[in-house]
Formats: C-alpha cells, sequence, structure tokens
C-alpha cells in the first residue's frame, strides 16, 4: 500500500485536474464547483446506508461495550485478576482492565498456549467472538470441550455497525 497509494493518489488528482478544468472554462464554474462540493458534503451525511452516524461511527462498538462491561464485573467481582494472568486476544480488553498489552508475564499467548495445553494455572480466559477465533484461531467449541474451563459469565450486547449480536465470555481456569 504504501508504493502504491502515492501512484494511485497522482491518477486521482490528474483525472480530478481535467475535470475541474473542464468547468473553469465557463464563467458560473465557481457555483457548479460549490454545487459538486455541497453534494459531496449531502452525500455523506444524507445517503442511510453510507452515511456517517454518530451512533454507529462515534459510540463503542458491541464487542467493546461488552468489555467494558466484563472489566467492570472482573473489578468488583475478581479483583484477583491483577495478579494472575489473563488470557485474551481483544486489544480494547487491556485498556478497560488496565493490562500491559505487550508483557507476557500479565498476558500470556493464548494461541500457543491453548494449542499446546500449556496454558498457566490459575489463570482467567476472555474469549471474545471475533479477536480469539479469528486472530488466536480458539473457537468457542474448543474450550466448551474441556472442562476445567469454568465459565464464570458471559456478556452480549448488539452491535449496530456489525448488525449482530457481539459476545464476550469469562473462563477461569484453576
Amino acid at each position: 500500500m504504501v508504493g502504491v497509494l502515492p501512484l494511485a493518489a497522482i491518477i486521482c488528482a490528474k483525472a480530478m485536474d481535467e475535470w475541474f478544468y473542464t468547468f473553469a472554462e465557463k464563467r458560473s464554474s465557481d457555483y457548479k464547483i460549490a454545487g459538486i462540493l455541497a453534494l459531496i458534503v449531502l452525500i455523506n451525511f444524507s445517503v442511510k446506508k453510507y452515511a456517517i452516524s454518530a451512533e454507529r461511527d462515534l459510540n463503542l462498538r458491541g464487542d467493546q461495550q461488552c468489555q467494558l462491561e466484563v472489566a467492570k464485573f472482573m473489578k468488583a467481582e475478581h479483583p484477583d485478576y491483577k495478579k494472575m494472568p489473563v488470557y485474551f486476544t481483544a486489544p480494547y480488553i487491556s485498556e478497560v482492565l488496565n493490562l500491559d498489552l505487550f508483557d507476557d508475564a500479565v498476558r500470556p499467548d493464548l494461541k500457543n498456549d491453548f494449542q499446546n495445553n500449556s496454558m498457566r494455572k490459575p489463570c482467567y480466559l476472555i474469549w471474545d467472538d471475533w479477536y480469539a477465533p479469528v486472530e488466536s484461531n480458539v473457537k468457542l467449541e474448543a474450550i466448551q470441550a474441556k472442562p476445567e474451563f469454568k465459565k464464570i459469565r458471559e456478556f452480549s450486547h448488539w452491535d449496530i455497525a456489525g448488525g449482530k449480536n457481539r459476545v464476550t465470555i469469562v473462563y477461569k481456569l484453576e
């Protein structure tokens, strides 16, 4: 992308330059350019599917709202989470739980430890429905197939951007 994007921008600029040049030849070109810019702005804020939506674009997504609820729950009900490893993949969890995302002692590698059955005990596992199965290749069925994982609580929240219910589940392994 770094090598191609500047060239694509030059090609687009050349096409836009020729397009604007045809409007500049006429006397009412300022009004036409202003009209085109107004149309572009209008499309960005009015066409339902592609418009900017404050509710969708400026608020937390459904998975982040779940993870915020997880953090409130963990801080209130399980304050010992700071004293043991917490396995997770979603980066927002480190923000809301105030955990160092890059410290292997605090947040070990879920993908390798789960696949190799070498998870540190006792520990917490915070499974989310996107990052865990996609980034760490840890499916919910694989966790449910292991009886040593005790499900503590499940959080779900509707995601307006994705149009589906997002799920985050907290497990404890002792």
